[in-house]
């Protein structure tokens, strides 16, 4: 109606980054640079579709707590080590990437079974993500590109505890993940 201003902007930006995949990546890891007049951000990847406008409880549901950003928990692995075998026979990315990204992770004593995020669905609290996001891009821009193998090693490195989107990403009321074109 008229007069109604929506909660949410939507913006255009100009890409970071020649690979179009790494632009992305960089948007979505490190949205407080972009967007440090919000405090929060809701990143949503083009393969899914909102099913509602009704988000605003999703702050107070996820982020009231000590967890500063929330996304869905991976539906069928638990760890990075596992993405990356995935990544690897799947060829998501270069080999040599993906293997030396897992090397480093041995090396600094990653442990396995930390969790894997699905992350297409990214809600976060700028205020207390920084060191956090600062370090998922260097682990994007130095290894693979694929965000969801990075993203629990970040996590682990800073301490960030995220919450878990209690519906499964097939069993929500807000996302749908659309097929791939």
């Amino acid at each position: 109606s008229e007069g109604v201003q929506a909660p949410w902007v939507v913006r255009v930006l100009q890409l970071p980054h020649e690979d179009p995949v790494r632009s992305a990546r960089a948007i979505k890891a490190l949205p407080e640079a972009r967007f440090n007049d919000y405090r929060y951000s809701l990143w949503i990847d083009g393969s899914i579709l909102l099913k509602t406008g009704a988000l605003d409880h999703l702050v107070d549901r996820y982020l009231s707590g000590s967890a500063p950003l929330a996304t869905f928990q991976h539906p069928s692995r638990t760890c990075a080590y596992q993405e990356a075998s995935v990544c690897l026979s799947t060829e998501l990315d270069t080999k040599e990437l993906i293997l030396g990204q897992i090397r480093h992770y041995r090396q600094c004593q990653f442990p396995e079974g930390r969790g894997l995020a699905e992350t297409s669905v990214v809600l976060r609290d700028h205020e207390r993500t920084g060191e956090f996001s600062s370090i998922w891009w260097e682990e994007i821009s130095r290894w693979s590109r694929r965000d969801q193998i990075s993203f629990p090693f970040a996590a682990w490195k800073t301490g960030l505890e995220w919450a878990r989107f209690v519906e499964p990403m097939w069993q929500n009321e807000y996302f749908q993940s659309m097929p791939h074109n």
